[in-house]
């Protein structure tokens, strides 16, 4: 293996002391320095890339009342979930801010993963079971799985011929978008993952779900694959600007105490229509009378505003920013941010206050988000 395969993968060290314990005994690059993290970007727009999102929280959730449970917490609804089909979820709080968000795969009738950023959800599963003495177990799977993501437009032609699948699950062909499936690795004999048609990047793209035993062989016969298709290892960085650019919310960003679900930006996340779940007399309260909207800023330079940099209508205060970066695409800065609605039409003239607010201002104009591929024709491809 070549010394940058090496570098993507994980360090693990030592287990988990206790249930839902966070995992800290794994390494990631921020960039890769043969590539950099503009070729890193542009080899996702427009080829391939190969990244390590092992730092992901794995949960099965499986038992009797294992839609029962998440009927009761998740945002979605789970009843209609089909088998190899998954879903973005939000698991909010009952003020209706998020917890955590993530991806909810259900693998059999009474079989669930919940791909997540934070094991604070799975505490809140375990509770209400716990409490109302539901027949279900809560597995963390987190250090038995590691996650791979292959991201790009030329993804599925890597994977061509890569994976093997039984007639009873769905091929590779047919795993259209939230599509997952159980395969192989070239044949029948080969090593076995978890593939789904999932990812972070707005482009067309795969998560892989494998063994740490068996996550090297896999990464190498990838960037072999991925050889005649331009591939390249990715790092955190270049994921944070095309998931910026893609209008895709972070942890502590866009989502984080003090706001809830609709001023994350991540209403359409939200079922209220279904059965009653954790936050949803919050949520449904101020779906009535929202105060603040996400919106993204398009900026005329390069200056990079921090996170929670306030926004400005002459010397009125009517938002912050949530994210920022340097769009290789747009050649300009971009921002997301969390917006007064009386403020946020767009096309509005704002301003981002830098050095205290008032001895510097970014001009910027409200737009609306994605900003890239607002219909994400890219990931449904």
């Amino acid at each position: 293996m070549s010394i940058s395969h090496e570098t993507a993968f994980h360090e693990r060290t030592s287990a988990l002391t206790q249930n839902f314990a966070p995992a800290r005994n794994l390494w990631t690059p921020v960039s890769f320095p043969a590539t950099g993290t503009t070729g890193e970007y542009w080899a996702c727009r427009e080829n391939v890339t190969l990244q390590d999102m092992s730092s992901l929280r794995k949960y099965d959730i499986v038992g009797p009342d294992a839609e029962r449970l998440l009927q009761r917490v998740v945002t979605r609804d789970v009843a209609r979930l089909a088998v190899w089909r998954g879903t973005y979820a939000l698991i909010c709080d009952d003020t209706g801010a998020v917890v955590d968000d993530g991806t909810l795969f259900r693998l059999a009738p009474d079989l669930f993963r919940w791909c997540c950023g934070n094991e604070q959800s799975a505490r809140m599963l375990e509770a209400l079971a716990t409490s109302e003495g539901m027949n279900v177990r809560i597995r963390d799977m987190s250090e038995a799985l590691v996650n791979l993501a292959l991201q790009g437009p030329k993804s599925r032609d890597v994977l061509d011929g890569l994976v093997f699948t039984q007639p009873h699950v769905p091929a590779l062909e047919h795993v259209k978008w939230f599509g997952v499936t159980v395969g192989r690795l070239n044949h029948r004999e080969g090593v076995p993952f978890m593939l789904s048609r999932t990812g972070y990047t707005g482009e067309l793209g795969y998560e892989i779900f494998c063994a740490p035993d068996d996550a090297i062989a896999i990464w190498d016969a990838l960037m072999d694959a991925g050889a005649a298709h331009g591939i390249t290892p990715m790092g955190n960085a270049a994921l944070d600007i095309l998931r910026l650019e893609a209008g895709l919310a972070a942890a502590g960003q866009e989502f984080a105490p003090g706001a809830d679900a609709y001023e994350a930006g991540l209403g359409f996340a939200i079922n209220l229509g279904k059965s009653d779940f954790t936050g949803k007399a919050a949520l449904a309260r101020n779906a009535e009378a929202p105060r603040r909207v996400l919106k993204g800023l398009m900026f005329e330079c390069l200056d990079l505003p921090l996170h929670g940099a306030p926004v400005f209508l002459g010397e009125q205060q009517v938002g912050q920013v949530t994210s920022a970066t340097r769009s290789p695409k747009f050649e300009r800065t971009i921002a997301m941010a969390r917006l007064a609605v009386e403020h946020a039409e767009t096309g509005t003239a704002l301003q981002v206050g830098q050095m205290d607010g008032h001895m510097k201002r970014l001009p910027c104009t409200v737009t609306d988000i994605p900003f890239y591929d607002p219909k994400r024709e890219r990931a449904r491809a």
